[in-house]
């Protein structure tokens, strides 16, 4: 690795550090973040909860891999290992999806979506996936739905370390031993108390070579990487409330294969940094009112070369921002919620010095006013408006509305809709005008619209005792998309429009040490561009229509297993159809030892070779093994 580990960057948001189980008109509420819990803003909108312990019985190494349990979220994956991993929310693109980790965004305004292959899970204490539009909440780029995600505190003490390797059977014939330890991981995860003051340590390193069957024989070939990553938060109690401080860094390389068509030699490196000082305060005017407040820092770095194109640029972005958030609890039937928002990001490119608009910067403000109302103890309506202010594009309103309705102790309906939008990247806005030397340029666009939506979602939850069933009827309605034309260079236009409706359903049962659970989703995503109506237009053949998860899980007192089955129905991407894939997962854990917990899992048990992106070959079978020592 030629880059030492970075060190810090804040990531825990004010109440992240002081939050505790609290009942609230929207029911109880077990998280560390509440104020930016899309559960407690938006009670009856389409939210999915992942605890840690559902995490590590995955046994998932990034949250790429949690996400992949979600019928409603379709994984882009540039091939395994190092490769790109964004979401796609029902039908959304990457950019149109906001990751939030303790109330602070990760998307960014120089290229927008977030590599959530980068993102590990040993620090992650919960994630809330929202599949529906939800920028009243959290402001831009969070047309297509958000994942939020809430990290550990310190408990109580604790100590673990975890190794982790990773080897791909079917190529130990074509690159020798080296197979059988393609990849290692080394992380650790501390907590400890001290008093009322509580310290939280996370990281981790790792290193493969990402040499799996590609293509048929040949090996996937230039994809080593290495990478390391490391968080420190701290919190205290002050002036009755809790300060918060928060430091991460993370630092990658990687080659980029490139695809089967067209191989690369190319490397990428990324870096960032990020902090955060809060306070948080669910105690004042006599109880009446919780505040939090937070404000954040962060600088990243990307590195890209391929001598094959002759390309070498490099990519800095530096932010810094504030977000203050309160809850007044007027009534026993009433809870008024506001807060504002600001933040500012410049860019410094290489790209971007050749242009004439210069080195691009952005400032955003935005205030929201969130009142929910309680109607006896069975009925919650939370409706939330916002409005957001940018410099260099044209921003304004959003509203959701969301309702939930107990109408039997086994029974509730939930409602939402609203609008919602994504802002254009500084990519789109003002890449410079650019001669590839092969027949194609490209250059931006700074009269770029913001994409925008309007959804909807109502749904139904049956629960009797060990059993639930869940599900809902979806739509979402997307105008102004913007998309790369090429007349006469490749420049972005706001141009298309579509609707995707939709409709999903879930399941599980829990009978002692067994657990049962499958997850369905149908799409049907419809093009509207050149003004097609809604019973004429043509399906969007780039998304699949059926995508259907299922998972058997057995735990006894030092033994569990797994079993699941993921299926995503054909697809088109570019001139190519992409089969269907069943891929089936066999995983399984033992406690040997009181400190001393062995794991295996089998992805792709059963071999099967297909594409998520045409190009990129994904995995075959592979086989992860780890060993958790909790000193």
């Amino acid at each position: 690795m030629r880059r030492l580990l970075c060190a810090a960057a804040l990531v825990l948001a004010v109440s992240g550090l002081g939050a505790e189980e609290k009942e609230s008109l929207s029911g109880t509420i077990e998280i560390l973040a509440p104020a930016y819990s899309p559960l407690a803003a938006a009670p009856g909108a389409p939210v999915a909860v992942i605890s840690a312990d559902d995490i590590e019985a995955s046994g998932a190494r990034d949250l790429a891999e949690v996400l992949e349990s979600q019928a409603s979220v379709v994984l882009r994956r540039n091939g395994g290992g190092a490769g790109l991993a964004t979401a796609s929310i029902r039908g959304s693109s990457a950019n149109q999806v906001l990751v939030v980790v303790d109330g602070i965004r990760l998307n960014d305004s120089r290229g927008g979506a977030v590599d959530l292959g980068d993102i590990p899970v040993d620090s992650i204490e919960r994630v809330e996936l929202l599949t529906g539009g939800a920028s009243a909440i959290y402001g831009p780029d969070a047309l297509g739905g958000a994942i939020v995600i809430t990290t550990k505190r310190a408990k109580e003490n604790r100590l673990s370390v975890d190794l982790a390797n990773l080897s791909y059977p079917g190529a130990v014939g074509a690159s020798g031993a080296s197979a059988l330890a393609d990849s290692q991981r080394l992380s650790l995860d501390a907590g400890f108390l001290l008093g009322e003051t509580d310290l939280v340590v996370s990281a981790s390193a790792e290193r493969g070579l990402s040499a799996y069957p590609y293509g048929g024989a040949e090996l996937r070939k230039d994809s080593a990487f290495t990478g390391a990553n490391a968080r420190l938060a701290l919190g205290l109690p002050l002036a009755g409330g809790r300060f918060g401080l928060a430091l991460s860094g993370a630092s990658r390389e990687a080659g980029v294969a490139g695809s089967t068509a067209y191989p690369a030699k190319a490397t990428q490196g990324d870096d960032s940094l990020r902090g955060s000082l809060s306070f948080a305060h669910d105690a004042l005017v006599g109880g009446l009112l919780a505040l939090s407040a937070t404000a954040n820092g962060s600088w990243s770095r990307l590195d890209y070369e391929d001598p094959g194109y002759g390309t070498k640029d490099r990519h800095d972005l530096r932010s810094a921002g504030v977000d203050l958030r309160a809850s007044l609890f007027a009534t026993k039937t009433l809870e008024i919620g506001a807060g504002c928002s600001g933040l500012f990001e410049a860019a410094e490119s290489s790209a971007f010095a050749s242009a004439q608009a210069g080195q691009p910067s952005r400032l955003s403000l935005g205030a929201y006013l969130a009142p929910k109302y309680l109607v006896g103890d069975r009925f919650v309506l939370a409706p939330i408006a916002r409005f957001d202010w940018a410099d260099d594009y044209a921003a304004g309103f959003s509203f959701l509305a969301s309702a939930r309705w107990k109408v039997l102790e086994a029974l509730e309906l939930k409602a939402s809709g609203g609008t919602a939008y994504r802002a254009p990247t500084f990519n789109e806005l003002y890449w410079p005008f650019t001669d590839y030397g092969w027949g194609f340029s490209a250059e931006g666009n700074p009269n770029l619209r913001p994409e925008s939506s309007v959804s909807g979602d109502l749904g139904v939850v049956l629960s009797l005792g060990p059993f639930e069933l869940s599900g809902s009827g979806f739509a979402r309605f997307v105008d102004d998309l913007i998309v790369w034309s090429s007349d006469p260079a490749s420049k972005p236009v706001n141009l298309n429009r579509s609707f995707m409706p939709g409709a999903s359903a879930k399941a599980t049962l829990r009978i002692e040490a067994l657990s049962l659970s499958g997850d369905y989703e149908f799409l049907n995503p419809l093009d509207l561009s050149g003004g097609a109506s809604i019973s004429e237009a043509p399906r969007i053949e780039s998304l699949p229509r059926h995508r259907l998860n299922m998972a058997a899980a057995w735990t006894a007192a030092s033994f569990e297993s797994r079993l699941a089955l993921r299926f995503a129905s054909d697809k088109v991407s570019g001139a190519k159809t992409l089969p269907g894939a069943v891929l089936l997962d066999l995983g399984a854990g033992w406690r040997i030892h009181e400190k001393l917990k062995l794991a295996i899992k089998v992805e792709n048990l059963l071999d099967v070779r297909y594409e998520v992106v045409s190009g990129y070959p994904m995995p075959g079978r592979s086989l992860q093994s780890s060993m958790r020592f909790e000193l």
